[in-house]
């Protein structure tokens, strides 16, 4: 009476309806800040999502969070990502890219950690710098940020990937989470 077995295919419609909400109403607060957040780079959000989670997350987890930055706040149409499908979810040439280069900058420090099957982990260096820019950004962004990172703070990174996968099904074409 009170149970409803839903197939994947309506669990996904009623997870990607919620997301599509979610992602309306957060578009909707930031949209007039867009041109200030246009000032930034993408190497600015990389660390921004970083300073977001208290300075240091594993790369799989700062790459959904980044989709899920874009995808929400709609600055996609402003500073591109091209995110495409891939074995572990939404990938980004561009993103990769900025990480090798915020590493040269010193900017970022990557490190593998080997008890969790060589996973790589960023940690935010020039903590300073990134808190100069956290107090310029309009409240609605950083609200974007605070929130995504508090949403998904206690979930497993398969977990991620699965609302990931289930909300945006365009992006999960060859996954192996």
């Amino acid at each position: 009476m009170g149970f409803e077995f839903r197939t994947w295919k309506e669990e996904s419609g009623v997870l990607g309806f919620r997301e599509w909400e979610k992602g309306r109403a957060v578009s909707k607060k930031v949209e007039k800040d867009l041109p200030k957040i246009a000032e930034l780079d993408r190497k600015d959000l990389i660390e921004l999502v970083l300073h977001a989670n208290k300075k240091k997350m594993l790369k799989t987890r700062l790459y959904k969070e980044l989709f899920l930055l874009s995808e929400r706040t709609g600055i996609s149409k402003i500073m591109p990502f091209e995110w495409y499908p891939a074995n572990y979810g939404p990938f980004s040439e561009k993103m990769a890219q900025d990480l090798e280069q915020l590493k040269k900058d010193g900017r970022i420090r990557e490190k593998i950690i080997k008890n969790r099957n060589n996973m790589f982990e960023y940690e935010l260096i020039d903590a300073e710098r990134t808190e100069k820019i956290w107090e310029k950004l309009p409240g609605s962004f950083k609200h974007a940020l605070v929130e995504i990172a508090e949403e998904f703070k206690d979930k497993k990174v398969d977990e991620i990937s699965h609302y990931i996968h289930v909300a945006y099904p365009k992006y999960a074409t060859a996954v192996k989470c």
